[in-house]
């Protein structure tokens, strides 16, 4: 399963032609984001953040409104999603394919 967000704004002024997202525009805090940076869950460049990125934090941070849960653990468990999510996908591909030759 798959979460995104969709960013509405008024003006594109803060997205650049890149798709890069400034960060101060999107409100998070500068905290936040340096500890989620720091954790490894994001890589911000100059300031911007990219669109996947965006949907992480906002996905993180819901984990641990949701579940109540520390930064660490909502990045922890977000990751493990996104294993799982691949794994999915990856079996998904594999049953399309047919069944496979025995060795």
């Amino acid at each position: 399963m798959r979460y995104a967000i969709q960013i509405y704004r008024s003006s594109g002024e803060y997205l650049y032609e890149d798709g890069w997202i400034l960060a101060e525009e999107l409100h998070y805090s500068p905290l936040i984001l340096r500890r989620l940076a720091a954790l490894g869950a994001i890589e911000p460049s100059g300031g911007r953040l990219s669109p996947w990125d965006v949907q992480k934090v906002d996905k993180i941070l819901r984990l641990r409104r949701c579940l109540g849960v520390n930064l660490s653990a909502a990045v922890i468990i977000e990751e493990l999603m996104e294993r799982l999510d691949d794994m999915e996908q990856e079996i998904s591909r594999g049953s399309r394919q047919g069944p496979r030759a025995p060795f």
